[in-house]
C-alpha cells in the first residue's frame, strides 16, 4: 500500500521503501494528468488569485483571521488560490482556498510546532446578479480542531449569499 503525508519527508511504495523523488513526481504527473481527462472542465478553472489580492481586501481579512485565530508567534494567513470557472448559463463555478500557518519558535532555530491548515470554500456566482453562494466549506491538517470548530459554531457560512460588487471583472 502506499502512503504520501503533506509534509513529504518520505513517501513510501508498496513494500514500505521510501519512493524515490522522481518516481513520486511520475506518479503525480500521471494522476494530474488522469484528473484532466477524466475531468475536462478541470483545466478551464481561470485563477484569479492575483487580482483579487490587487482589487479586494481578501488577502488582509484571511491574515487578519488567522491573527485572531492561529497558535504561535511566528503564525500567518494568506489568501493561497481564487478560482473561477464558467458553468453555463451565467453561472460560475468558485473556489478559494487560504492557509492558516500556525507556527511557534520561541528562539531563533527552534519551532515547536508549524502546521498549516488549509481552509477551502466553494461557491456559486451567478453573473445576472453578482449574487455568491457559498456551497461548501472544508477544512484539512486542522491538528488542533481550531478551525473546524469554528465552522461548526458557525454553520450558517454554507448557504450565506453575498453581492459581489462588479463580479464581471472577474468573469473575463
Amino acid at each position: 500500500m502506499k502512503s504520501c503525508y503533506k509534509h513529504d519527508i518520505i513517501c513510501t511504495g508498496n513494500r514500505g521503501q521510501p519512493m524515490p523523488k522522481l518516481r513520486r513526481f511520475a506518479y503525480s504527473s500521471v494522476a494530474a494528468a488522469a484528473v484532466c481527462l477524466w475531468l475536462p472542465n478541470a483545466a478551464a478553472a481561470r485563477d484569479i488569485t492575483e487580482q483579487i489580492r490587487r482589487e479586494t481586501d481578501v488577502d488582509q481579512r484571511v491574515a487578519q483571521a488567522c491573527r485572531s485565530y492561529c497558535l504561535g508567534n511566528a503564525s500567518r494567513g494568506k489568501l493561497k488560490y481564487f478560482r473561477v470557472e464558467d458553468g453555463g448559463n451565467g453561472r460560475y463555478a468558485v473556489q478559494a482556498m487560504a492557509h492558516m500557518r500556525n507556527r511557534h519558535s520561541p528562539m531563533t532555530g527552534v519551532v515547536l510546532y508549524d502546521h498549516t491548515v488549509a481552509v477551502i470554500a466553494d461557491g456559486d456566482l451567478r453573473k445576472a446578479t453578482c449574487e455568491l453562494v457559498i456551497t461548501g466549506v472544508r477544512v484539512t491538517n486542522d491538528f488542533q480542531g481550531i478551525f473546524t470548530n469554528l465552522l461548526r459554531q458557525n454553520g450558517d457560512i454554507v448557504g450565506s449569499k453575498h453581492v459581489v460588487q462588479n463580479c464581471e471583472r472577474y468573469l473575463r
